[in-house]
């Protein structure tokens, strides 16, 4: 039922670009042109947006199997990813907030668009009272979803902060 990976590995990427494939998550037939996230235990795929969906609201294992999503597009494996936000929120737990500001940053440098790490740090630097870098990474959250409540309140805050100070 679901579109497989290409049996010959040594096949051009040109040839398998254009098929299509089916989203597990929102029933809808995609090509291969957009981001697309498999999971490496039950090789299901997921669409880029049904993936960011995820990760708005935390997930980051696979809704049928709960074993780490991988991004396939790029052959980044988001576990690297999800294993920095982690280590980052386990030292903000800790307290030691100069190791998880580089765990969050070191995330953002394996996934430039995680939600999740960017709102982590951006609230990192609300606790660390650095406003404005709090408001920038809120409004990356906010460009993604602008439905989070969390992220439009600290920005605001912080807006509020910065506009008080100056």
């Amino acid at each position: 039922m679901y579109s497989q990976e290409p049996k010959n590995l040594n096949e051009s990427p040109d040839k398998t670009k254009k098929e299509p494939f089916f989203c597990s998550l929102c029933s809808a037939t995609k090509n291969r042109y957009e981001e697309r996230v498999k999971c490496p235990k039950c090789a299901r795929l997921v669409c880029k947006d049904c993936f960011e969906s995820l990760n708005v609201v935390g997930l980051v294992q696979c809704p049928f199997c709960s074993s780490s999503l991988k991004i396939d597009s790029k052959g980044q494996d988001s576990s690297a990813i999800i294993a920095n936000i982690q280590r980052g929120q386990r030292k903000v737990e800790m307290g030691d907030l100069f190791s998880a500001e580089a765990y969050f940053q070191n995330a953002l440098k394996l996934d430039s668009n995680s939600i999740i790490a960017w709102k982590k740090l951006g609230i990192l630097y609300f606790k660390k009272k650095n406003w404005e870098r709090a408001k920038f990474c809120f409004s990356k959250v906010l460009k993604v979803n602008s439905q989070d409540e969390e992220a439009k309140k600290m920005y605001i805050e912080a807006d509020h902060r910065i506009r008080s100070y100056y």
